[in-house]
C-alpha cells in the first residue's frame, strides 16, 4: 500500500499543476494509473467477498471494513477524475464479469463487450457482479445477448445453474439486526430512483419507533446515523454525490505554495440502487401497497390486508374507495398528485398514522380532518401551494417533525410553538412568509431548525436563544440580519451553523466562543463581516470553517483550534502565510481557482 500511496501523492500533485491541466503528462502517468487501478481491483475483490458477512463480523472488523470501503470509494473517484482530465480510457468495465465468466478474465472479446453492458446493471455492487459472473459462466453468445436486454433479477429464474443473482442481498439482510431490517424495509416507500434526504429519513424512522438504543444509551438521531452508515457500507444505500480530490493553489511567494481546499459538511442525499429498491419491496411484502389513483381497480383480497406503508400515486382527489385500505396504515406518502384539494374527510379514518408525506403535491389547502391524526409524528408539506395551516392542526400534540419548506405559507401560526415534542422544523425558502411567531422559542425540544431565506428572522432570533437542545441551525441568506444577539452563545449544544449569504451581518458576539460543540461553521458570502471575535478560540471542536468571499483579517487564534482540518478561504487575499495542519483533509469539493498574490 505504501507504493500505491506514493503514486496517489504524485497524481495529486500533477492534478494541482498547470502542466496537468494542459495535459503535458509524462508517459509513466498511464502506468501509474494502471497500477493503482489493479490495486483497486484487488481491493474490490476483498470487499466483495466480505460484505456478505458484514453483520457477522465483530465491531472492530466492521469498522475496518467501512474504512477500507471508504478508501476504495475515494481512490475510485480520484481515478475517474484523473482519467477524464487526461483522456485516459479505462478498460476495467467488464472486469468483474470477466473474472467469473472466464478462467483468467480472458476469453471471447465479443462476450467481454456484451459483459460491459451487463455489468452496468450491477450499479457498482461488487457482490452482485460476482454472482452474475458465476451465473453467466460458460454461456454462449446468444445467452449473453439475451441477458444484456433483461432486468438482472429476471436472470436467476432463467438459467438452471443454481446461482441466485440477488443472493448477496438475502445473505446481508438475513444477518442484519432486527431493527435495521425494519429500517431497510421502510425504504420501499420511496419511489425508485428518488433522492432521499438523510435527515428526513432519520426523522421518519424515529416517528415509526424504528431507531433508538434498547437501553437509550445513544440518542435516536445518532442511532439513525449509524444505521445509514451500515446500509452504505453494505452497498444497500449509495451517496448521491462523492467528493473529488482536486486542489486550487495560491502562490504566496516564489518559494511557497499553499493548497486551499473546500470540504462538504455531510452527506445530505441518499439513493437506493434500483436492484436494492426491488429487493426492499420484496422484503416489505404485504406491509407495502402502492395505489394508483388513475386505476382504482383493487384485488378484493388486498382489502383484507392491513398495510403499514401506503404510497398513493396520481391521486385526483376522488379516491373515496381507498380510505378503507388506509385505516391501519402507519405511513402514507402521496406522490405526483394533481388534485388541488383532498377530500374533506380524507384523514378521518387514519387512526394509527405516524408519518404523512405530501411533498410537492398540488394541494392548495389542507382539510380540517388533519386534526384528527392525533398520533401523527411526522408531517411533510414541503413544496405545497398552501398559504395557511388549518387551526385544527393545533391538535397534533404528538408531532415531532414538521416540514413546510418551499411552501406558499404567508403566516406561520402561533400554535406551531405549542408542539411539546417537536424536534425538527423546516421553513426553508418560504418566500411569502412575512412574520415568524416568537412562540418558536417555546419549542424546548427542538434540535433542527432551518429558517434560510426567511424574512423577519432578526425579530425572533433572541427568543430562539433559549433552545438549549438545538443541534442544527440554518440562517443562510437571511440578508436583513445584521447581528446576532448577545445570548447567542447560550446555544451550547449547536453542532452545525450556516450563516452563508447573510450579506448584512457585521459582527459576531463575544459569547460566540461558548459554542463548544460547534463542528461546522459556514460564513461564506458574509461580505460585511468585519472581524471574528477573539473568543473563537473557544470553538474547540470546530472542524470546518468556510470564509469564502469574506474579506477580514484572520485571527492568530485560529491556529490553536486543534480539530480544525478544513479552512475555505476562496477569493481571499492572504496578508500572511497560513499553514494548515492537515494538508489533505478527508473530503473535498473543487473550489474556484483563485488569483495569485503578487
Amino acid at each position: 500500500m505504501a507504493t500505491a500511496g506514493a503514486v496517489v501523492d504524485r497524481l495529486l500533485r500533477r492534478l494541482a499543476s498547470d502542466d496537468a491541466r494542459r495535459l503535458e503528462l509524462p508517459s509513466t502517468t498511464s502506468e501509474d494509473v494502471g497500477h493503482v487501478g489493479r490495486t483497486m481491483s484487488r481491493l474490490q475483490d476483498v470487499v466483495g467477498s466480505l460484505e456478505r458477512q458484514y453483520f457477522k463480523m465483530p465491531a472492530k472488523a466492521q469498522d475496518w471494513m467501512r474504512n477500507i470501503k471508504q478508501i476504495a470509494y475515494d481512490m475510485e473517484d480520484l481515478l475517474d477524475e484523473f482519467e477524464d482530465l487526461c483522456g485516459i480510457r479505462s478498460q476495467k468495465s467488464g472486469s468483474w464479469i470477466a473474472k467469473r465468466a472466464f478462467d483468467n478474465g480472458d476469453g471471447n472479446t465479443n462476450l467481454i463487450e456484451i459483459g460491459k453492458q451487463i455489468v452496468k446493471k450491477c450499479e457498482g455492487l461488487p457482490a452482485v457482479a460476482y454472482s452474475l459472473g458465476s451465473l453467466m459462466r460458460n454461456k454462449d453468445e446468444g445467452a449473453w445477448l439475451w441477458a444484456s436486454e433483461k432486468e438482472i433479477w429476471e436472470l436467476g429464474s432463467t438459467f438452471s445453474s443454481g446461482v441466485e443473482v440477488l443472493a448477496p442481498f438475502s445473505e446481508v439482510h438475513y444477518n442484519m439486526p432486527s431493527a435495521l431490517k425494519l429500517c431497510f424495509s421502510y425504504l420501499s416507500i420511496f419511489p425508485r430512483g428518488s433522492k432521499i434526504d438523510k435527515e428526513k429519513l432519520i426523522q421518519q424512522w424515529m416517528a415509526l419507533d424504528m431507531v433508538g438504543s434498547n437501553h437509550r444509551t445513544l440518542p435516536t438521531n445518532v442511532q439513525g446515523e449509524i444505521y445509514i452508515e451500515e446500509l452504505i457500507s453494505t452497498s444497500f444505500l449509495k451517496t448521491q454525490e462523492m467528493s473529488s480530490f482536486v486542489f486550487s493553489i495560491l502562490t504566496i511567494n516564489i518559494n511557497f505554495i499553499l493548497y486551499v481546499c473546500q470540504a462538504t459538511q455531510s452527506i445530505v442525499e441518499l439513493q437506493l440502487h434500483n436492484m436494492v429498491h426491488a429487493f426492499a419491496k420484496y422484503v416489505a411484502g404485504n406491509d407495502l401497497i402502492i395505489l394508483d389513483g388513475g386505476n382504482l381497480s383493487i384485488d378484493p383480497s388486498a382489502k383484507k390486508i392491513s398495510y403499514n406503508y401506503v404510497v398513493v400515486m396520481n391521486d385526483t382527489g376522488q379516491a373515496t374507495s381507498l380510505k378503507e385500505l388506509l385505516t391501519r396504515a402507519r405511513a402514507v406518502s402521496f406522490k405526483n398528485c394533481s388534485a388541488s384539494k383532498l377530500l374533506v374527510d380524507a384523514f378521518s379514518k387514519l387512526n394509527h398514522l405516524r408519518v404523512l408525506d405530501l411533498t410537492h403535491c398540488h394541494f392548495v389547502e389542507l382539510p380540517g380532518s388533519i386534526g384528527s391524526l392525533i398520533h401523527l409524528r411526522y408531517l411533510d408539506c414541503s413544496g405545497l401551494k398552501i398559504r395557511t395551516l388549518p387551526n385544527q392542526m393545533s391538535s397534533l400534540q404528538n408531532l415531532e417533525a414538521l416540514d413546510l419548506s418551499e411552501s406558499y405559507l404567508v403566516e406561520c401560526p402561533t400554535f406551531v410553538g405549542s408542539y411539546p415534542n417537536l424536534t425538527y422544523l423546516n421553513l426553508r425558502r418560504c418566500y411569502k412568509l412575512h412574520n415568524l411567531p416568537p412562540t418558536l422559542g417555546d419549542l424546548k425540544r427542538l434540535q433542527y431548525l432551518n429558517l434560510s431565506y426567511c424574512s423577519g428572522v432578526s425579530k425572533v432570533l433572541e427568543s430562539l436563544c433559549g433552545l438549549h437542545k438545538l443541534r442544527f441551525l440554518d440562517l443562510s441568506s437571511c440578508t436583513e440580519l445584521q447581528e446576532l444577539p448577545h445570548l447567542f452563545g447560550s446555544l451550547t449544544t449547536l453542532e452545525d451553523l450556516n450563516l452563508s449569504g447573510c450579506s448584512g451581518l457585521k459582527n459576531l458576539p463575544e459569547s460566540f466562543g461558548n459554542l463548544v460543540f460547534l463542528r461546522f461553521l459556514n460564513l461564506s458570502g458574509c461580505s460585511e463581516l468585519q472581524q471574528l471575535p477573539e473568543s473563537i478560540i473557544g470553538l474547540v471542536n470546530l472542524q470546518y470553517l468556510n470564509l469564502a468571499k469574506v474579506l477580514l483579517e484572520l485571527p492568530k487564534s485560529l491556529s490553536k483550534l486543534d480539530m480544525l482540518h478544513t479552512l475555505d478561504i476562496t477569493g481571499y487575499h492572504l496578508p500572511t502565510i497560513l499553514i494548515l495542519k492537515n494538508t489533505y483533509p478527508s473530503t473535498f469539493v473543487a473550489p474556484q481557482m483563485m488569483s495569485s498574490s503578487p
